[in-house]
């Protein structure tokens, strides 16, 4: 009978995870057009190794200048997210499917976009190896690039299959709205979709079998 615990599995690379290794691997890539344009990459940040991991699409202009994942207004509310449902930002692991900005130039501004699938698929690797490291029983997607990136024609529209339980390489997988959708939203709908997030959120954590306390639902104020 095999040992092995279930989990990520990999048939290669038995190597310890090093983080700065890790970080000057990704700091030289150049795989896609996107290395050649970013201010810093930016890789995951957290508790390693960790029962949760979240995952969003790629870094912003804030996350591209600082070099940290989820660090804008869209990170605000994931911080307050996480506290409401009982859990610190340094008790998971948080990083994006790309480690570069992926911005398109309009009016002489950068405006974000998606990540392009040769740029998600350029990436991809890297983003294995950090959740190798980490070794999680949940993955939570944060929007649909995230999660069609992981779970491909498993995973339909963010709409449909929000809250929903998909796997991944043995690791359960739950979508959710990213952060920056819930903040597009005004009035009764943002109450609405932040509660839902939260809701979320609690099922993430109540799926690897952590303590539950009990809490409310203040909502994130946008100013």
């Amino acid at each position: 009978m095999s040992s092995q615990k279930p989990g990520f599995i990999f048939g290669v690379n038995n190597i310890p995870f090093d983080r700065e290794i890790y970080k000057k691997e990704v700091d030289s890539c150049k795989k896609c057009s996107l290395g050649y344009y970013r201010t810093n990459t930016v890789i995951g940040e957290g508790k390693m190794p960790s029962d949760l991991v979240f995952i969003g699409e790629g870094p912003g202009d804030q996350e591209d200048r600082e070099g940290r994942p989820f660090v804008g207004r869209a990170g605000e509310l994931l911080n307050h997210s996480l506290t409401q449902v009982g859990l610190a930002r340094n008790e998971v692991w948080i990083t994006n499917i790309v480690k570069c900005r992926a911005f398109e130039q309009v009016d002489y501004k950068k405006v974000n976009r998606p990540p392009r699938t040769e740029e998600i698929q350029a990436c991809f690797g890297f983003l294995e190896k950090e959740i190798e490291a980490v070794s999680p029983k949940v993955i939570v997607a944060l929007g649909s690039p995230s999660a069609s990136s992981l779970l491909g024609k498993n995973f339909k529209t963010i709409t449909q299959d929000r809250g929903k339980w998909f796997n991944f390489k043995n690791i359960k997988v739950i979508p959710v709205f990213h952060p920056a959708y819930v903040l597009r939203q005004k009035g009764r709908v943002y109450d609405k979709t932040f509660e839902t997030f939260l809701s979320d959120l609690q099922e993430a954590k109540n799926s690897v079998n952590l303590k539950i306390d009990t809490w409310n639902l203040p909502l994130f104020k946008k100013v």
